[in-house]
């Protein structure tokens, strides 16, 4: 059993502290939402250097989500739409301050230590070029078998597309001349997607993910860092300011172009930072709003769902169809429509996510499922770090697995689907490549280093000397 993290003890304290605080409205909102956010970010700055801090980058959606982007909504007054705070701030965060905080801190406790830079070091990297081609040629044959699969066979095969970007991982620490190019072309289908869609959500995901295994190539400066994460969010501003324009030219037909829109409305309009373009970032990143309408219409109109939810949640995650032929679909419409009362289009995905489904199943006493729900989610991650200090190539394919974990709008059946398939699919490959295919070991025996090969990452004989 994963024992507490130490290493994140002052941040699940300083959360919780402040979790206790926003329950009894002790102290304005604003002063506890800024520092929680604050608190977290520092934790994922500092944890990237360590390896690839995936219970922090939860743990900021949430923040953002659930906790800063309401507080912004009503501070600025923002009514989009239909996307606005439905119920009073107290009412609000005094549910939605707690039950993220008991998220994040149960999350935090049982992730363990982040170790994946140094444990990627010691692992014989010679073979990943050849694997990221196997997995990218794979990825691609899913493309074009996937419309034709039944639909119990649907999301394996959207599982076998993914890995692309774990082939992307691969090329990225080969030692290979053209390992950009070929990272490039692991990536060209998720940028051409994103841009014909006008959808850049899975792109800043998969990006930040990436990202993270990149930062870990080489020893970077306080400097380094400070330009890694301005341009990030740099670029999810001006991804924000020129969304709608964009996703509105793109879905009339007219076929724009991205980077133009980006020169005309940025640079040539100004429109980076003018009230408009703030409202519609603040709505983005604003997960609240159905949250809150949760919270106006669960229980007046609709009972309290008393777990049934959850218990269809996992039906969905590991039963299998012709097991279970009513399981519960993802798309969210359902759960969406019964617990806020608003239309939504069938052709319309949008969860009311894990702490709006925390709502409508325990009212108020959701904060102590969502403690649950952070600690599973957090063992899940400390119980993939322990199989990764055995067989450090195993560290490559968290992507796989958690990557719908992390979202902070996700609902739940998605997100446990994502998890127990995705576990599957990536135990799978890796076993057959690094097991039965290749057969490299990932950890080298203590004493040896000098006969270690490089690793892109360093040797470890650069580890004992830094």
């Amino acid at each position: 059993m994963n024992r507490p993290d130490q290493s994140h003890f002052p941040v699940i304290l300083a959360v919780g502290l402040l979790g206790f605080f926003g329950a009894g409205q002790f102290l304005p909102n604003a002063m506890i939402v800024w520092p929680i956010f604050a608190v977290v970010a520092f934790a994922f700055a500092r944890e990237i250097d360590r390896g690839i801090p995936i219970e922090l980058i939860g743990a900021l959606l949430a923040a953002v989500q659930w906790l800063l982007g309401p507080l912004l909504s009503y501070r600025f007054g923002v009514e989009v739409d239909r996307y606005f705070m439905y119920v009073e701030e107290a009412e609000y965060f005094g549910f939605a301050i707690p039950t993220t905080s008991a998220f994040i801190c149960g999350l935090l406790s049982f992730s363990g230590r982040c170790e994946e830079k140094e444990l990627l070091r010691q692992r014989d990297g010679r073979q990943d070029f050849k694997i990221g081609m196997v997995l990218l040629i794979g990825a691609v044959a899913s493309d074009f078998v996937r419309p034709f699969a039944p639909g119990g066979l649907s999301f394996f095969f959207h599982l076998i597309a993914q890995l692309r970007y774990i082939a992307a991982v691969y090329f990225l620490l080969s030692h290979h001349r053209y390992k950009w190019i070929l990272v490039f072309v692991s990536l060209s289908q998720l940028l051409i997607r994103s841009s014909e869609q006008a959808m850049f959500h899975d792109l800043i995901l998969w990006g930040t993910l990436i990202g993270c295994y990149w930062w870990l190539l080489k020893k970077r400066t306080t400097m380094n860092k400070m330009v890694f994460l301005s341009s990030g969010i740099l670029f999810v501003s001006v991804i924000q300011t020129v969304k709608q324009d964009y996703r509105k030219a793109a879905w009339s037909g007219d076929n724009p172009s991205l980077v133009a829109s980006i020169y005309e409305l940025v640079i040539v309009e100004g429109r980076f930072g003018d009230r408009s373009t703030l409202e519609n970032a603040i709505v983005r990143m604003n997960q609240g709003w159905i949250v809150s309408a949760v919270l106006r219409h669960t229980p007046a109109r609709e009972p309290f769902a008393n777990g049934e939810t959850i218990w269809d949640a996992v039906v969905a995650a590991t039963m299998p169809r012709f097991l279970a032929p009513d399981k519960k679909k993802a798309g969210g419409q359902e759960n969406f429509r019964r617990f806020t009362g608003l239309a939504l289009a069938d052709s319309t995905s949008m969860g009311i996510s894990p702490l709006g489904e925390a709502y409508a199943n325990y009212g108020k006493g959701g904060w102590f499922f969502m403690l649950i729900w952070g600690s599973t989610f957090g063992f899940g991650i400390g119980l993939f770090r322990r199989t990764g200090r055995k067989d450090a190539n195993f560290l490559i394919w968290s992507p796989l697995i958690f990557y719908q974990a992390i979202k902070a709008e996700t609902e739940i059946v998605v997100v446990l689907n994502q998890l127990v398939k995705g576990s599957v699919v990536a135990f799978a490959c890796y076993y057959a490549i690094h097991r039965v295919w290749i057969k490299n070991a990932g950890i080298f025996v203590p004493g040896r280093i000098d006969d270690a090969p490089q690793s892109p990452l360093g040797s470890l004989a650069d580890i004992q000397r830094h």
